[in-house]
């Protein structure tokens, strides 16, 4: 059974020993994660679609597959999806051919204790892109009358996408005691009193908005000083028919 806010790593391996031997070098690093093993297109292309990997990691010769054909699955099911080539062997223009289709690193098995470097880096990447993307979106449509409510509102007010603070008014600054700066384009992580209560919070609330709209949950903040700061979290999407766009909340 798949737990909750693990890692996700797909395995496109022929050798089921291989993959003995890259889990246990991940796990030796304290990497915690789920996975699953395929070695055919079709068992990848159902894997993409049921487990939803965060990561995917994959042999480059396999006897009806190889890692090229398997990188072209995975930018065609999630174009930012980490694709990794853990091989036993690879000629340089096989290595160049799949960095220039989108795969992020490739490991010699011979050299595994990279893996886990190489894993870390490729999860860290997407991270920052998400941030990054989050931070640069401009909703223009709602930018006016958002500003105008954020300046009087007397209780903190933030504007999250994909859980990325895109904009916060003062009186959500002079509770937690950041500043706009340094809130702005960083993980909503940052306000919660531990990753636990984050988790947590996140999972509570969005269900609640998939299920009537809007949610409501009691969490506690960290203040920038250390201090802790039970508040009720309210949130609501921008447009309810795409959450994507991003989420108010209300903070009090």
């Amino acid at each position: 059974m798949i737990q909750k806010n693990l890692l996700k790593i797909l395995f496109v391996e022929y050798l089921p020993s291989d993959v003995d031997l890259a889990v246990l070098e991940l796990r030796k690093e304290k990497i915690e994660f789920e996975y699953i093993t395929v070695c055919t297109r079709i068992d990848m292309v159902s894997a993409l679609k049921k487990f939803n990997p965060d990561l995917i990691i994959s042999d480059y010769m396999m006897p009806s597959f190889n890692g090229l054909l398997a990188l072209k699955e995975a930018k065609e099911f999630n174009s930012e999806i980490p694709f990794i080539l853990y091989t036993g062997s690879v000629n340089e223009e096989t290595a160049v051919a799949c960095l220039k289709a989108g795969a992020q690193d490739y490991i010699i098995k011979e050299h595994m204790t990279r893996l886990p470097y190489a894993v870390k880096e490729a999860v860290e990447q997407v991270r920052r892109n998400k941030e990054k993307r989050a931070s640069e979106l401009l909703l223009k449509e709602n930018e006016e009358k958002l500003q105008s409510i954020f300046s009087v509102a007397p209780v903190g007010i933030g504007l999250v996408v994909d859980r990325v603070l895109i904009e916060v008014n003062d009186t959500f600054c002079n509770m937690t005691g950041y500043t706009r700066r340094e809130l702005i384009g960083k993980s909503s992580e940052i306000i919660y009193s531990s990753r636990e209560e984050y988790i947590k919070a996140g999972e509570e609330k969005y269900r609640q908005i998939k299920k009537k709209g809007t949610g409501s949950v009691e969490t506690s903040f960290k203040c920038k000083d250390g201090k802790l700061l039970n508040v009720l979290l309210s949130s609501a999407p921008l447009d309810k028919n795409d959450h994507s766009k991003g989420v108010t909340i209300y903070s009090s």
